[in-house]
């Protein structure tokens, strides 16, 4: 495994806290499947034993050289795909079973529709599985695995609309839209689900690729071309100068600021001016307007909550998107705003409690008490909701290999390491290098700008 330590000590503490968590949730089950959150942390929220596609797992495992990890967990989603390639929403770990036929058993629609109907979760699996191979350049695992990722990379195929090539799926959020109308789980053509499953498609392309089908790879990258079309043509709203989380089955937008807004640029390393613009213009809604933690950032509006009732009193609260502090650092460094970047680092490292696991929220707007029972606001404890989830983990390790200089695509250089203020100087031992074999070097941020010095290549 790739061993990283930097000039911050908590940031060091984290790291250990992350991978330490990860390994222990994939020894509790032979299969292989991590589940969304760590058993051990009792603080009034927890996704049960489930195990969810939505990570960055594929991402943050093969890049730090948890290559046997990630493979187990491919291998649970080999087990648990459903007939047509497709995946779920989630699993059960304790007793796993493919999509298909939770769907025939499951009488209750609105468990129905949650499982079928966040169809982005077949893209995260074929964006794994290329990092996979893209960290091991294992042929015959490619060669054996391919045929069900193939099933995946068409029925992805299947889902999308014959004249706008958009995908419909519904996406597991609350948007606050600017009528001040409090929408649960909007119905459409949303961002987050069209890029992700865009990316499938690439990870696809390149997977047949490895396999020898250069006509599977020209294929896929042409459908992952007319997807990505569509968001840049479709989502991008000119009036409000910038990406719309999603659109309406006739068209209309949805007009809420949403963090997963700026996923599908970060995903595939694509940050443009439009997502830069996108970032800026749903920044005031969702950063510096908390009560209880200044300059904090939210993954939406929740304004609506200090008003009275809201969906959020019924789930898990909301407050402060710990969470996603790791993309959003990301995406700001991209957009040339390092200063903020840097005072989202500091709030990050000190929130995080003595556990070093990043909580997916911290309630400080209201609490989840109708249905969680302990729930309460910050500074309480309990007001730090599900620490370690593991979709916000790999949040984190992405940062951690971004810093590290282990966010390449394929096709880059090794040291591409991204400069964030309160972490100067980093030391990386045993990074695998695009053409082979491991090198140790060190990282030191002058001025703003990374210098990359090689210890030595093995």
């Amino acid at each position: 495994m790739v061993t990283i330590q930097t000039d911050c000590q908590k940031f060091n503490a984290m790291i250990e806290a992350a991978v330490e968590s990860i390994r222990y949730r994939q020894s509790l089950f032979e299969h292989g499947a991590i589940v969304e959150s760590d058993p051990r942390m009792d603080n009034g929220f927890s996704y049960g034993l489930q195990n969810y596609c939505r990570t960055y797992s594929g991402y943050t495992l093969g890049r730090l050289g948890m290559t046997e990890e990630l493979e187990r967990l491919l291998g649970f989603y080999r087990r648990v795909q459903s007939l047509d390639g497709a995946f779920g929403t989630a699993y059960s770990a304790v007793d796993p079973v493919p999509l298909d036929k939770l769907l025939k058993s499951c009488t209750d629609q609105g468990t129905i529709e949650w499982l079928r109907d966040e169809t982005d979760s077949t893209g995260y699996v074929l964006w794994h599985a290329a990092e996979f191979f893209r960290a091991t350049s294992n042929k015959d695992w490619l060669s054996e695995n391919w045929p069900w990722l193939k099933r995946a990379a068409d029925a992805v195929v299947s889902l999308m609309d014959p004249e706008s090539y958009g995908v419909r799926g519904t996406e597991e959020i609350i948007l606050l839209e600017e009528t001040g109308e409090e929408i649960l789980n909007p119905v459409g053509y949303m961002i987050q689900i069209n890029g992700t499953l865009a990316r499938g498609l690439e990870a696809a392309a390149y997977l047949a690729l490895g396999d020898g089908d250069a006509a599977g790879s020209e294929y896929y990258l042409a459908k992952a071309a007319l997807i990505r079309r569509f968001i840049k043509s479709r989502l991008w709203n000119q009036e409000r100068g910038r990406y719309l989380v999603g659109i309406q089955d006739d068209g209309s937008p949805y007009t809420g600021p949403m963090h997963f807004t700026i996923l599908p640029a970060l995903q595939c390393d694509r940050w443009t001016d439009r997502d830069a613009q996108t970032f800026q213009a749903i920044l005031p809604k969702i950063h510096g307007r908390d009560r209880m933690i200044d300059d904090a950032y939210w993954s939406n509006d929740f304004s609506k909550a200090f008003e009275g009732w809201s969906h959020h009193q019924q789930w898990s609260g909301s407050g402060v998107y710990l969470g996603g502090y790791p993309l959003a650092i990301e995406a700001l460094v991209l957009s040339g705003d390092a200063p903020l970047a840097g005072r989202f680092l500091h709030q990050l490292l000190e929130l995080t409690d003595e556990s070093n696991l990043s909580a997916e929220h911290l309630n400080t707007v209201v609490t989840g008490a109708q249905q969680r029972e302990g729930s309460a606001l910050y500074p309480h404890p309990s007001s730090h909701v599900d620490r370690g989830n593991f979709m916000h983990l790999t949040f984190f390790l992405r940062l951690v290999c971004k810093v590290a200089g282990l966010g390449q695509n394929v096709q880059n250089d090794l040291f591409s390491p991204l400069a964030v203020p309160g972490l100067s100087r980093i030391t990386v031992s045993k990074a695998p290098q695009p053409s082979g074999g491991n090198a140790d070097y060190e990282i030191e941020i002058r001025n703003g700008y990374p210098v990359t010095k090689v210890l030595s290549i093995s």
